[in-house]
């Protein structure tokens, strides 16, 4: 299981102009200090990108997800399960990447 720093629902949870690039930092160390073998491995670079690009993002693609899922059958639970897969899919791609300049408008 993720940190609980790194956990799409306590990430949500930072004020509206939070710095989410230091945030995800810190998301990173978490995971690398709970999983030995991902240490000096996942992306830290997320200061590069201007703070509210990278709020944008998280926002529209997992508050999308989690407000569009029908209620039934998909609980809050199902939904935020999605949204943590989605979340952790967004991280792989990231890491390998696969993320190209992106912009939120």
């Amino acid at each position: 299981m993720l940190p609980k720093e790194a956990r799409y629902d306590e990430l949500m949870r930072l004020p509206k102009g939070e710095d989410f690039g230091a945030a995800l930092v810190a998301a990173m160390n978490a995971i690398e200090r709970e999983f030995e073998p991902l240490l000096n491995q996942l992306p830290k670079d997320y200061g590069e990108f201007e703070p509210s690009v990278l709020e944008n993002l998280l926002r529209l693609i997992l508050d999308h997800v989690f407000s569009t899922l029908p209620d039934p059958p998909f609980t809050d639970i199902d939904k935020q399960a999605a949204a943590d897969r989605l979340f952790q899919h967004v991280w792989h791609l990231s890491a390998s990447g696969g993320l190209a300049a992106i912009s939120v408008s």
